[in-house]
């Protein structure tokens, strides 16, 4: 497996990355309202599809569906985004998104990676 950056060290600037090795096992992200759980698991996330690991997230508050909402060029430019991560990130991402006791997304079943059935009306397959 490869290394993954997933920040810089404050004081230094130095990258901040560990071996996706670990990944291979359950993650949790603890802590207080306002900790940075939310940022950090969206630049793991983010990582982790870049280098090919899929995630199963389960996001009761929806916090990290966002990442399913990419934005333009433009707007990655003018927020100093880089658009050609954003590009690997979108080329790599395949999003499904269960909702259980919602109309909007995927209803959740016994079998989820069953094919969406064609009667569903396409703007009921993503919330």
């Amino acid at each position: 497996m490869s290394s993954l950056q997933i920040g810089t060290y404050q004081q230094s600037g130095k990258p901040f990355s560990f071996d996706s090795e670990l990944l291979r096992t359950h993650i949790a992200l603890i802590g207080t309202n306002g900790s940075g759980k939310t940022v950090a698991a969206k630049t793991l996330i983010e990582e982790a599809t870049i280098a090919g690991i899929p995630s199963l997230i389960i996001d009761p508050q929806g916090d990290l569906g966002r990442l399913t909402m990419l934005a333009d060029p433009q707007t990655i430019k003018d927020n100093f985004g880089d658009v050609e991560r954003a590009k690997k990130f979108a080329d790599k991402a395949e999003v499904r998104i269960w909702t259980p006791t919602k109309t909007k997304g995927l209803p959740l079943c016994i079998n989820p990676f069953k094919l969406v059935p064609d009667e569903i009306d396409p703007e009921d397959k993503v919330s």
